[in-house]
């Protein structure tokens, strides 16, 4: 079957729960978006290979929630939702489309789109083997964690799409020029007032941050009243929302990306 030209279901679409993520630290479901009138039974069986992928979608209801001593419960899924909308106000694409239901089998939660990858991809292969393709993700990468301060970027949550090799190329060959784009996941413990930085992403600590991501950064500084600020009200806190805004204007300033100052600044597991 040729996804490509399967039309996108949308997030708002009667959704069937076909399996859980069980290596998850909270409950996240796999979902699959139905067209008007499919049948939502759970029981019917279903061949997931055969699903196009565009159809598919990761729901996390705030019920599965772990409890955290540091971010009020119940709060992770919009975390998930704000993530989104950060990545959409700086135009950079990383953040797969994610929205808040209230309507679904297991209670409010949020649903993202599932992203096709492989999972051998992932920071450290990436860094080690295909920096050179995706020095510019990446380094946005580092900067969108920092903004929204990420308190868990494991190299697993940076995956890599629609990776396409040139005909007759190899993607190990450095000369061969290959598409793709990075996606980020699990943005639940982000956004917190106070700072969390925790994340793999150290590689480019010391070098220069490219002007145009200073423009992009600086530009959702300029227009966070009108826009973020509003948009990020009904998903965090005001004191959280404050902070985003202050972390952007430091972002905006930072000649240099910075440097881990101690072994906290690493997430466990890496991967």
């Amino acid at each position: 079957m040729d996804t490509d030209a399967l039309p996108l279901a949308p997030l708002s679409a009667p959704v069937r729960v076909l399996g859980r993520f069980v290596n998850a630290s909270n409950s996240a479901l796999l979902v699959e978006l139905l067209a008007d009138g499919e049948a939502t039974d759970a029981e019917q069986e279903v061949e997931l290979a055969t699903l196009p992928w565009q159809r598919l979608a990761v729901y996390k209801p705030a019920r599965g929630e772990a409890p955290l001593w540091d971010f009020p419960q119940g709060t992770l899924h919009r975390r998930e939702v704000a993530a989104y909308l950060l990545s959409e106000a700086l135009g950079w694409d990383l953040v797969p489309e994610t929205v808040l239901r209230d309507d679904l089998p297991y209670g409010a939660g949020s649903v993202q789109r599932f992203v096709p990858h492989d999972p051998w991809w992932q920071y450290f292969t990436l860094v080690a083997h295909h920096a050179h393709r995706f020095i510019v993700p990446l380094m946005k990468t580092v900067l969108f964690d920092l903004i929204c301060s990420n308190a868990d970027r494991k190299a697993g949550h940076v995956l890599v799409r629609d990776v396409r090799v040139a005909p007759g190329g190899a993607l190990d060959d450095p000369s061969v020029p290959v598409a793709a784009t990075l996606a980020l996941v699990d943005h639940g413990v982000c956004f917190h007032a106070e700072p969390k930085l925790r994340t793999v992403a150290w590689d480019f600590a010391g070098a220069h941050v490219p002007q145009a991501l200073h423009d992009a950064v600086s530009a959702v500084a300029n227009a966070f009243d009108d826009t973020l600020r509003v948009a990020l009200a009904p998903l965090i806190s005001p004191a959280e929302i404050e902070a985003c805004y202050s972390r952007l204007g430091e972002v905006a300033t930072l000649a240099t990306f910075p440097q881990p100052q101690d072994e906290r600044a690493f997430p466990w597991p890496l991967v």
